[in-house]
């Protein structure tokens, strides 16, 4: 009879020293803030065709293909595609760099301040290219990799002018 006594407790007090860890686990939890309306603002919001791994630094976490933004140095973009829409701004970018060999990608309020810095509803802006070339010439060379409304954009701090592809 002892030795079923002594099982008996054995389990009486596994059981309680699992409900305190149990309970422990909770309270850090909660202390954490991993219950609060917070953590689960940014969850709900997350659309996975809208900007996801860092609003801070605006890459869209497209695998092999960083952003890329762009200085003022007075070089030349082949712009291939731009995107406007928050909810399709991972889609749209994906598609134009697959289109465009070689293409990259950059949010144009976190590049040279020619670019137009948000769309008129206020969003930012992905713009795709190729480049950068050291003339216009030779990006207006690239028109012809991009599609029928591609244009080339100077990068140049005092605004840069746009010449559109030929057609």
């Amino acid at each position: 009879m002892p030795y079923y006594y002594e099982i008996r407790e054995v389990r009486s007090n596994n059981g309680c020293g699992f409900g305190l860890l149990l309970v422990l686990i909770l309270v850090v939890a909660y202390l954490s803030g991993a219950f609060s309306d917070d953590s689960y603002d940014s969850y709900d919001s997350y659309d996975s065709g809208g900007i996801t791994p860092s609003e801070e630094t605006g890459d869209l976490g497209i695998a092999g293909s960083p952003i890329s933004n762009v200085d003022c140095d007075e070089n030349n973009l082949l712009i291939i595609h731009s995107a406007l829409d928050p909810s399709s701004y991972r889609s749209e970018v994906v598609a134009a760099l697959s289109a465009g060999q070689g293409a990259k990608y950059l949010r144009t309020d976190q590049s040279c301040s020619s670019f137009e810095q948000s769309s008129t509803q206020g969003d930012p802006i992905y713009a795709v290219y190729l480049g950068p070339f050291d003339t216009s010439a030779g990006a207006l060379a690239e028109c012809p990799a991009g599609p029928s409304d591609a244009y080339v954009k100077e990068l140049d701090p005092a605004g840069g002018p746009v010449q559109r592809c030929p057609q």
